[in-house]
């Protein structure tokens, strides 16, 4: 019979699976080495109950390089005349990520963009303006 004390000495154990996944995306500057400009473009306003907006905000380091962005598709309709946001993808807790609908989608996000905060954000606009022109009568809710 096996000593029950020797059992629990040479057993392996798991890593936790309940750890927070690594950031793909490498940390950020100092907040003093950093710049940010933010556009915003009409990408529908021909229906007088729907505009729709494509707002891009990019923030580079001293070498002008881009280290973070957001891209975000807001639209203004219904009878309050509220902005809305529709879609927005960003780098913030040093991934990219795609929300929708209030819930933070990082599958979505090609594998290839991850980690690199160029390719991610050229992808990320182009899905931005893909979803803002689809938009043509006002969405339900």
């Amino acid at each position: 019979m096996i000593n029950p004390k020797s059992r629990r000495r040479n057993e392996k154990r798991l890593p936790s699976m309940a750890l927070e996944p690594k950031a793909d995306l490498p940390p950020l500057p100092p907040p003093e080495e950093l710049t940010t400009r933010t556009t915003k473009t009409v990408a529908w306003n021909a229906n007088p109950d729907l505009e729709v907006y494509v707002v891009d905000r990019r923030t580079r380091n001293s070498q002008h390089r881009l280290v973070d962005f957001a891209v975000v598709v807001q639209a203004r309709y219904g009878p309050d005349k509220e902005w809305r946001e529709i879609l927005k993808i960003d780098t913030s807790h040093r991934t990219v990520h795609l929300h929708r609908s209030g819930s933070r989608d990082t599958a979505s996000v090609p594998p290839d963009c991850r980690a690199n905060v160029d390719r991610a954000h050229a992808w990320a606009h182009e899905y931005a303006w893909n979803t803002a022109t689809t938009l043509r009568e006002v969405p339900d809710g």
